[in-house]
């Protein structure tokens, strides 16, 4: 788990170093989340607040992305404020996932819900429309980059 969520820090603090470039706040998920031990399990209420109040969301997808209720939820928090609000932006990036795998929850997303199915019935609707509709958003394929690594604005 401390290699996932190391790599999470590095992944934020490229990402921030980016949209900072462009002059835009930015706040980092790490400080918002409630941890049970080193297992992000809900969103705070200061990132909450954060998510509501911003007005561009970059989301990024990867293989295990699917099996963190709390990510899970994080995006079921931003689509519901894209929804709610006008002038929101959406922006996902497919790291190393096809998109569809995230629209259809197949591939490693098939195998976190076979997980979830078992023990989160109530939220697995809510998560799944959620990953459909932002699998359906244009964004970055990492997939279809020569270097997959290296995002220009």
């Amino acid at each position: 788990m401390a290699a996932v969520l190391a790599l999470l820090s590095t992944l934020v603090a490229a990402k921030l170093q980016l949209i900072q470039q462009w002059w835009l706040p930015t706040f980092d998920i790490l400080d918002g989340c409630t941890c049970n031990g080193n297992n992000p399990t809900e969103i705070s209420k200061h990132l909450l607040k954060a998510i509501q109040e911003s007005k561009i969301y970059i989301v990024v997808f990867s293989k295990g992305y699917a099996s963190s209720r709390w990510c899970l939820n994080e995006l079921v928090e931003i689509l519901e404020c894209k929804s709610r609000k006008t002038g929101q932006i959406v922006l996902p990036v497919f790291y190393d996932i096809d998109p569809s795998d995230v629209r259809k929850q197949t591939g490693s997303f098939a195998k976190a819900f076979d997980s979830h199915e078992e023990r989160f019935k109530e939220k697995v609707k809510e998560w799944r429309k959620a990953l459909e509709e932002a699998g359906n958003l244009s964004g970055w394929n990492l997939n279809d980059m020569e270097n997959g690594y290296d995002i220009s604005l």
